[in-house]
């Protein structure tokens, strides 16, 4: 077998928003439209294409939409975009309703030393979206890092591992899950919560962090000896 490089950005983004089989039965499943808060993170744009492309009947972005370009892009690929503050109650408020709700935003890089907007983004948003959507299906996008650390030589966290968040970023972050299930419990909101360990692709993460060490001859910081 031939291996196939991916030679830019486009090809890249192709490849990872091109839906297969089981990604259209499982859109096509769906009833009602899909709105994606928080679209304009690094998950946002390609599951909102991939969407998209997998047939789904309306898809809209929300974001703050500081990149222009990206709105554009968005909006160029199917995508319905709306520019709001979540954090601000009227936006908040003047949303179309949605049958599913997909919450992605949330602060994680420049957490430290601006501690009070990464609680209010990651334990207050999933409570005013869960009171703004009472009767939507919502999927609330959370991190890995609200469990233990493990021993190097087990398999990592189980989906029903301990919970053991450290520092303020995975605190806020198991804050934001028990915030969403304590309105989904009281208003009947079908709510499903994804742990989303540390991302491996090729624009960011792990995996790019080292290459790029290696590729420019950097030293790398070994304190951190597994992943």
């Amino acid at each position: 077998m031939t291996a196939q490089f991916i030679s830019d950005e486009r090809q890249l983004i192709d490849q990872m928003s091109t839906p297969n089989d089981a990604v259209r039965d499982a859109v096509a499943s769906l009833q009602g439209d899909v709105m994606i808060l928080g679209v304009g993170g690094k998950m946002g744009p390609t599951l909102a294409e991939l969407l998209v492309r997998a047939g789904a009947p309306k898809v809209t972005g929300v974001s703050r939409f500081t990149d222009t370009s990206q709105r554009s892009y968005l909006e160029g690929v199917g995508v319905a975009t709306i520019q709001a503050d979540l954090l601000n109650e009227k936006d908040l408020s003047e949303l179309p309703d949605a049958t599913n709700i997909i919450l992605l935003a949330g602060f994680k890089f420049g957490s430290t030393g601006n501690e009070s907007m990464t609680w209010a983004m990651n334990t207050a948003v999933p409570g005013l979206v869960m009171k703004r959507y009472p009767e939507s299906r919502v999927i609330y996008v959370s991190s890995g890092n609200v469990y233990s650390y493990t021993d190097t030589s087990g398999l990592g966290s189980p989906e029903n591992g301990d919970l053991g968040p450290i520092g303020e970023y995975a605190q806020s972050r198991l804050g934001g899950e028990r915030i969403a299930e304590y309105y989904a419990t009281l208003q009947g909101t079908p709510l499903t919560i994804v742990r989303l360990f540390y991302a491996t692709e090729l624009r960011y993460g792990i995996i790019h962090d080292i290459v790029h060490k290696v590729s420019s001859d950097s030293p790398i910081d070994l304190e951190m000896g597994h992943v």
